[in-house]
């Protein structure tokens, strides 16, 4: 790869650099090591993670997410998702491939069916529907929560902290 791509170690840095131009050439790179086309190909938005995705409507559209480096990210959902799978009526996505690349990991899914439920589409829905959706989450997260889950390396009390922190300029933002 010849275009530029720095060395990132903090917040700040991957803050400064996640919407650089380099980052399509890495999901591109990806597609070709997992040999899927980068036909389709775009940035999505909404995510403290840098994530590519295709949207043809076909059964094998797909995410790829790059994780930054040094929040755990990576490690925490790979091990949920895998967790996940046949524990719970809710969708969870099939993990199609994983690696590292310049050292930045990546996890591809296969990407679910839906769309993305944005505050506006939320507060669209008669209170009917959205009542619906609770307790099929509800459902779902019991189902999640009746199986022994020690795997996951992650400091609740630090995450509520950091959250607790930093919720103001995120609302802000």
């Amino acid at each position: 790869m010849t275009d530029f791509v720095p060395t990132i170690k903090t917040a700040d840095e991957f803050d400064r650099y996640y919407k650089a131009d380099f980052w399509r050439a890495r999901a591109e790179a990806v597609c070709r090591r997992h040999q899927l086309s980068p036909a389709n190909l775009a940035r999505a938005g909404g995510s403290e993670h840098v994530v590519f995705l295709t949207d043809t409507g076909a059964t094998d559209d797909f995410v790829i997410k790059f994780y930054a480096p040094f929040r755990g990210g990576f490690r925490r959902e790979k091990s949920g998702i895998e967790f996940a799978h046949g524990r719970t009526s809710l969708p969870v996505p099939e993990i199609l491939g994983e690696g590292e690349i310049e050292g930045f990991d990546y996890l591809i899914f296969r990407r679910l069916e839906g769309v993305l439920m944005t505050r506006e589409t939320w507060l669209g829905l008669q209170k009917g529907r959205q009542i619906e959706v609770v307790a099929k989450l509800a459902a779902g997260l019991k189902e999640l929560h009746s199986h022994e889950f020690q795997s996951v390396d992650f400091d609740w009390h630090k995450f509520v902290e950091t959250q607790a922190a930093s919720a103001f300029e995120r609302q802000k933002a």
